[in-house]
């Protein structure tokens, strides 16, 4: 939880104001498509309580829809590296997913907590590290940089 917390911070300390304006919620959207993905993806164990009752109740279509949405959100914000972060989701997704099946017979509301909570991190180090190489501009981080003078 402290590592958690302190990666975080210093990915969003890294960045410029503007750029962790545009950060925080591309990580806040594309962490929950990830989530979503993963729930429609895999199957919900056997004694899952509200992760079982959640899976149940989403269609493939609304999955995708929520999922191509958190893709659209991230992309607006960090532009091309969103979609360096949404491998990155990916990869955290299936393979705690993975781990999950094997471990617990499929996803449940903690495993799907987990991916959400791994794939924030994820994306807030591929903002920052895109931002150290000058590579972090987005129509939207570039009007937030120009509204607020930084520019």
């Amino acid at each position: 939880m402290a590592a958690s917390l302190l990666l975080r911070v210093a990915a969003v300390a890294t960045l410029a104001p503007t750029a962790a304006l545009a950060a925080l919620p591309a990580a806040h959207a594309l962490s929950r498509a990830g989530a979503v993905a993963t729930m429609a993806a895999l199957p919900a164990a056997a004694d899952s309580r509200l992760g079982a009752g959640y899976a149940l109740a989403l269609s493939r279509r609304r999955a995708l829809a929520g999922t191509v949405a958190g893709l659209a959100v991230a992309l607006a914000l960090l532009g091309l590296p969103a979609l360096w972060a949404a491998a990155a989701t990916a990869a955290a997704a299936a393979w705690l997913g993975r781990l999950a099946v094997r471990r617990l017979g499929g996803v449940t509301g903690d495993v799907l907590g987990a991916v959400q909570q791994l794939a924030e991190i994820l994306v807030l180090l591929a903002a920052a590290a895109a931002a150290q190489s000058g590579k972090l501009d987005s129509p939207v981080s570039s009007l937030l940089a120009l509204v607020s003078g930084s520019r």
